[in-house]
């Protein structure tokens, strides 16, 4: 039996072409043969045949089954981008790359999402986004087990494992394990915060940021923690939450003085109480502040802003937890309560008073007050 010898002819690629079509590489269609049974090659001699195919790069000895992926790859290596935008002069290494390219300069959006209105280029596009509806989140985190809709950011996440904080914002004092994260805080520095709440006063640089700030205040927890009964407003808070069971609690000890933290920014945070540093200062009067929104609070005084208003009464604060403590008292509610006889409080201060009671610890006290005038009560003067 005589064997035709496949022979694949490609056409030469012009140099700068104009569109993709003649960019294209064409393969001639291979003259047919009729080859009887017997000259059909066994599986296993196929199966030889292929692997003897493999062709492998001289860079890296990745193989491929092809050469035309081999001839893709080496690109990867000698930084080639045959393939020109005729529209932008953008270059790419791959044919597929720039046929996806092109479709950013047409105005055609076919791709329709069924459950709203909007359009897409591309196929992948609208995948992604229908996540959005369906609350899908396929790329899981094999350390944490949280879940991303997208593959991307799973690639972004898994760098808060492997990286430590390198990277320091300009403006204060914090750090991130990856220069994504920095650069969304860098925005919270940068930007205008144009959003504020009518309710607490609270502003914000997107509106979508203070549109779920006032879900908060509304008070619909309607997500419940099925471990310990805590109730959240959004799911992503409980998610985040129910993380927290299934993780060990990370305690990162002060050597200082052995007081324990859940993560390193809280105990760096602590350490400026040993070390009396103060990195925030007033721009009004010039005081030095270890936190942040300490600082902030203090502006206020300047400022005579009082951004936390009373609902019920109108009554205004210059600090949340006074607005928090007043409410106390139209609510009648008493959250502290004994752990001994069930009394209940509305403050701490008190509650930690009341306990004293139980624990022996007034008579104690008494006892050591009254000792100590009589150490250092005056001798009467001589006439």
């Amino acid at each position: 039996y005589a064997f035709i010898k496949e022979e694949t002819i490609y056409v030469p690629v012009i140099e700068r072409p104009p569109s993709v079509k003649s960019i294209i590489h064409r393969k001639s269609s291979p003259p047919r043969a009729a080859v009887s049974k017997k000259a059909a090659a066994t599986p296993s001699e196929s199966q030889t045949s292929q692997e003897e195919k493999r062709h492998s790069c001289p860079e890296c000895h990745k193989e491929f089954r092809f050469e035309c992926l081999l001839r893709n790859h080496m690109r990867t290596h000698t930084g080639e981008r045959p393939f020109q935008c005729s529209d932008c002069g953008k270059s790419f290494r791959c044919l597929s790359f720039l046929t996806n390219h092109i479709k950013t300069h047409s105005l055609a959006r076919p791709f329709k999402c069924i459950q709203c209105v909007k359009t897409f280029r591309k196929k992948a596009d609208l995948i992604k986004h229908i996540r959005v509806h369906t609350g899908e989140k396929p790329y899981k985190c094999t350390i944490c087990g949280k879940s991303f809709s997208q593959g991307s950011y799973l690639k972004i996440h898994r760098e808060c494992h492997t990286s430590e904080n390198l990277h320091q914002c300009p403006h204060c004092n914090k750090s991130f394990p990856t220069a994504f994260k920095l650069s969304i805080h860098v925005r919270y520095h940068s930007m205008e915060r144009s959003y504020q709440c009518n309710q607490c006063g609270k502003s914000f640089i997107y509106a979508s940021l203070l549109r779920r700030h006032k879900g908060y205040h509304a008070g619909e927890r309607q997500h419940l923690c099925s471990i310990c009964g805590k109730s959240f407003v959004y799911m992503f808070d409980l998610k985040k939450h129910q993380r927290n069971h299934e993780r060990p609690q990370i305690k990162i000890p002060c050597t200082l003085c052995n007081k324990t933290f859940a993560g390193p920014e809280m105990l760096r945070c602590h350490l400026r109480i040993h070390t009396g540093e103060r990195p925030f200062r007033c721009k009004i009067c010039g005081k030095a502040f270890s936190q942040i929104g300490n600082m902030k609070r203090h502006e206020r005084v300047h400022t005579g802003e009082r951004p936390f208003t009373c609902e019920r009464c109108g009554k205004t604060y210059k600090h949340s937890s006074h607005l928090k403590n007043h409410m106390l008292s139209h609510t009648g509610e008493r959250p502290w309560q004994c752990s001994h006889c069930g009394k209940s409080f509305k403050f701490a201060g008190p509650l930690k008073k009341h306990e004293r009671t139980h624990l022996g610890e007034r008579g104690n006290r008494r006892r050591s007050y009254d000792q100590t005038r009589s150490r250092i009560k005056p001798e009467p003067k001589s006439p």
